[in-house]
């Protein structure tokens, strides 16, 4: 790794730039747009459909973990009633109950009111006359002590909105990924199209040498009629040329969009030097160090770390629903205010002691249920430790694959770099062969075909030299991308 820093450095060095594209309908325009850099591509793509489509599923996410934890909402209940005949009376009552997030326990309290004639088997509806205060509460012992249905509910909903974040960052990179190979496949186009250009203003330059040379008998006419045949080939690489820019400027428009995401077709004015492309990859290049920031940061192993979390959570909660129900509970009351007679003389109405509703009345009670033979809760055990097996082996799997993806990645961009420093040098060596040609022709040792040879060489040579340029970046940017580094 230690020749990488150099033979890019060297790539950069020596590299033909390719200068800003104008277009070809209008040769005369020199109107020059600013360059449209990846960085900025990437920032564009965020109003993508996909993007944005991720974001809502987010959104509904969060709402759904605030539904869950609308199962702790307390309830407010109120109602009053009254009886006329052999016994008058009004009852009323008002209070709340809510279900606590800690232990499992649940909380009733309020007040409530009995005034009036009550029949002497419901001598507890009567109250003092400003009502009575309770307070009950019910803690489990066993099952739905550290795990119940809502909890377990919330959890999931929480690890879901989870996954759902990671799922977006996900999608917002393949959105990146995809917008960075369009933008190098337009970036490659445009130095294809300078090199066509370049081929054909050779020739063109050339005709008129030829016909004078042709005119005074110092060469057969037939090398002005090839040359001829040249430029109509030349043209027509052009006009191929012209038409891949077009394309590959149509699918960054996909990607390019503008603040109401409508794609934006850019214009080949647009077009960045390829001698300007810079490294895009992560800062650090030891491979251990790509690996665990792979393996920390990609969106696709976090969201799977929060599926197995969800199944977790849904093994413990199978595991606690074996366990018998045993409860607890405890209620007091208080009244408050003096108590009056009867309103009727009825001898059958209980009126106790107003001392005796002075006091407190508190009681306390167990509870206990168990289903046999519990086939329910084996089955939802036995299904929640299968789901669980199921997402660790492909969490296993998923993170053998990315370590694998990391080390192919480093790989592909020490080949694209070597590739860049040889192609460098096949430039060079094209062109002083094409140097020495052309003067050999001039001097009437060499033909017009030898010297087309050598003029296609050197463009093939350029071609090699921009595909390896624009490999590097693009390997650099894969390598960022396989660690899961999500462009801002």
């Amino acid at each position: 790794m230690s020749v990488i820093a150099p033979a890019l450095s060297l790539v950069l060095a020596t590299a033909t730039p390719t200068d800003a594209v104008t277009t070809t309908s209008s040769p005369a325009t020199t109107t020059t747009a600013p360059a449209l850099t990846l960085e900025e591509v990437w920032r564009r793509a965020g109003t993508h459909p996909l993007i944005v489509a991720a974001d809502a599923d987010v959104a509904a996410g969060d709402g759904q973990v605030l539904a869950a934890e609308g199962a702790f909402d307390p309830a407010l209940k109120a109602g009053t009633g009254g009886e006329v005949g052999n016994y008058t009376s009004i009852d009323a009552d008002a209070g709340a109950q809510a279900l606590l997030p800690w232990l499992g326990a649940r909380v009733d309290g309020g007040w409530r009111l009995g005034v009036g004639d009550f029949p002497i088997y419901a001598g507890k509806d009567k109250t003092s006359d400003f009502g009575e205060l309770q307070l009950g509460v019910r803690l489990p012992l066993l099952r739905d002590l550290l795990i119940d249905d809502r909890r377990a509910g919330v959890e999931r909903q929480l690890l879901e909105a989870a996954r759902r974040r990671a799922t977006a960052d996900a999608a917002r990179l393949d959105v990146q990924r995809g917008a960075a190979t369009a933008w190098f496949d337009w970036v490659a186009a445009g130095a294809r199209l300078d090199v066509a250009r370049d081929l054909l203003t050779l020739a063109e330059a050339r005709d008129a040498q030829l016909r004078r040379r042709a005119d005074a008998g110092d060469l057969p006419i037939v090398e002005v009629t090839d040359n001829a045949r040249l430029i109509a080939q030349r043209r027509q690489r052009l006009i191929a040329s012209e038409r891949a820019l077009q394309r590959a400027a149509l699918t960054l428009a996909l990607s390019l969009r503008d603040d109401d995401g409508r794609p934006v077709t850019p214009p080949a004015e647009a077009l960045p030097r390829v001698s300007a492309l810079r490294s895009l990859g992560p800062a650090s290049d030891a491979r251990d160090a790509l690996v665990e920031t792979a393996l920390r940061q990609r969106p696709e192993l976090v969201g799977l770390r929060q599926a197995v979390s969800q199944s977790l959570v849904d093994e413990r909660l199978a595991d606690n629903q074996l366990l018998p129900g045993l409860s607890v509970g405890a209620k007091v009351s208080q009244d408050i205010g003096p108590t009056h007679e009867p309103w009727s003389s009825s001898s059958t109405v209980w009126n106790p002691d107003p001392k005796t509703r002075s006091l407190p009345d508190a009681s306390v009670d167990l509870r206990f249920e168990v289903p046999i033979p519990q086939r329910a809760a084996r089955g939802r055990a036995v299904v929640a430790e299968a789901a669980v097996r199921k997402a660790r082996a492909l969490q296993q799997l998923l993170e053998e694959r990315i370590t694998l993806e990391v080390d192919d990645a480093r790989q592909q961009r020490d080949a694209a770099l070597a590739r860049a420093a040889a192609a460098t040098v096949e430039v060079e060596a094209a062109e002083a062969v094409l140097v020495g040609e052309r003067q050999r022709f001039e001097a009437g040792d060499s033909t017009l075909v030898v010297v087309n040879l050598r003029e296609v060489a050197l463009a093939e040579a350029r071609l090699a030299d921009v595909e390896a340029r624009v490999d590097v970046a693009r390997a650099e940017v894969a390598l960022r991308f396989v660690i899961g580094d999500v462009a801002p």
